[in-house]
């Protein structure tokens, strides 16, 4: 998913279902995805290693992540 969504500007649409459970890369993802604020927050994030970058500029971006927990391996 690294970079899925960079330079998106009008993209807002609500991915909050999506299984992310085997992604490991979600670096740059919603990099300047200036429109972007959909929840996020439920998704399976433990297999990811990196999210370098992932919201940088996504200056729209106001949902809550705390549930963004990573197991301890």
């Amino acid at each position: 998913m690294s970079g899925m969504f960079t330079n998106a500007v009008l993209f807002n649409q609500n991915i909050e279902k999506w299984n992310t459970s085997r992604v490991t890369n979600m670096r740059e993802m919603f990099q300047r995805a200036v429109s972007f604020n959909q929840p996020v927050g439920n998704w399976n994030v433990n297999e990811v290693v990196n999210m370098s970058w992932i919201f940088d500029k996504a200056i729209r971006f106001k949902q809550n992540l705390s549930h963004w927990r990573k197991l301890q391996k």
